[in-house]
């Protein structure tokens, strides 16, 4: 499987952009807009570890498989967070107090399966299994 870093570079440096973007027009004072940029961060993030993720599995013979698992785990639970803060997110937008709770509480017992299935994934081999060691390389 080949796999194309391209994209996590251009959407790490357009990334970078809407962070100077943002930060030059100070237009992060209100509270959806301070949400939205956790947001971003947490999209930054996640794009950094994928990339992270990428080298690490590119060179199996220079890491061991535990620092490729970590690797992956933390890139996955980097994008496990997402949907959270965009579910946060919209809820600012509409205003709904009223469903700030419930939501709230579902995220929180999702991203606690969430973490639990990634962190114990070299384990179980629950999500995913790396064959590092055992592909072919052309």
């Amino acid at each position: 499987m080949l796999y194309d870093y391209q994209y996590t570079i251009i959407a790490i440096i357009s990334m970078l952009a809407l962070f100077a973007l943002v930060y030059y027009r100070k237009s992060y004072s209100t509270g959806s807009n301070r949400v939205f940029l956790s947001l971003m961060y947490a999209n930054l993030l996640g794009s950094v570890f994928d990339f992270i993720t990428f080298y690490t599995i590119s060179f199996p013979e220079r890491y061991s498989m535990y620092i490729n698992y970590i690797s992956n785990m933390l890139y996955l639970f980097t994008f496990a967070i997402l949907p959270v803060t965009y579910a946060r997110y919209i809820i600012n937008l509409l205003r709904e107090e009223k469903l700030i709770k419930p939501i709230g509480w579902f995220s929180l017992i999702m991203g606690v399966i969430e973490a639990v299935l990634i962190f114990t994934t070299h384990i179980t081999h629950f999500i995913f299994y790396l064959t590092l060691y055992n592909r072919v390389v052309n």
